[in-house]
């Protein structure tokens, strides 16, 4: 019960700040005939003209929040539209829907495209991107693989052996229930890894 305390108090502190900005960033929800999207909005001024725009979404359990103070001011500082997400597994999603990560992250990220391009007076169809931090530098390539509007796809510290990642966080045991086939007992297994709370 305490993280969804402390969620609301950072999320609500955080709107109370972008509040302030010169140009207040808006909270947008994309819905999807599975789960919603949440994400926020940014641009670096009220003037009503075409910029490039990118797409911004954090890792494994990064808040979007954060990628304000990572990347996204300094993109607003050089003209360009800021749109942040969190997809199913991340920070909102999986708290209010008890959604978790999907492989085919390109249902996320092309939702995301359409309500962007929707905004055809402040948008450049032409110059949009999408940055993934961490373990969103690998749902990012993925996603670009099957959405072809893009222009541009930033990859930072994207994951460089994913399956290394999961003998470490699996172990031994379960890597062999994997490597043996056992597709039901390794499913078993993991989903509570899955879990909220767990370890």
């Amino acid at each position: 019960p305490r993280i969804m305390d402390f969620w609301a108090k950072q999320t609500d502190a955080f709107d109370h700040g972008v509040a302030l900005l010169d140009t207040p960033a808006k909270r947008v929800t994309v819905k999807t005939s599975d789960f919603d999207i949440p994400g926020i909005w940014m641009t670096p001024d009220d003037e009503v003209k075409r910029r490039p725009t990118i797409i911004m979404g954090n890792g494994y359990d990064g808040a979007q929040e954060e990628m304000y103070h990572v990347f996204g001011l300094a993109a607003l500082e050089r003209g360009y539209n800021v749109l942040t997400y969190e997809g199913p597994g991340q920070p909102a999603v999986r708290r209010y829907q008890n959604k978790g990560f999907i492989p085919d992250w390109e249902r996320v990220v092309t939702p995301l495209v359409d309500h962007v391009l929707r905004m055809k007076d402040r948008v450049d169809p032409g110059a949009i991107g999408l940055l993934g931090l961490s373990f969103g530098g690998y749902q990012a390539p993925r996603a670009a693989a099957f959405e072809h509007r893009l222009a541009a796809v930033m990859a930072i510290d994207g994951v460089w052996d994913f399956g290394g990642m999961i003998h470490k966080s699996f172990g031994p045991e379960l890597m062999a229930i994997h490597a043996a086939g056992d597709k039901k007992r390794f499913d078993e297994i993991s989903q509570k890894f899955l879990q909220p709370g767990a370890p």
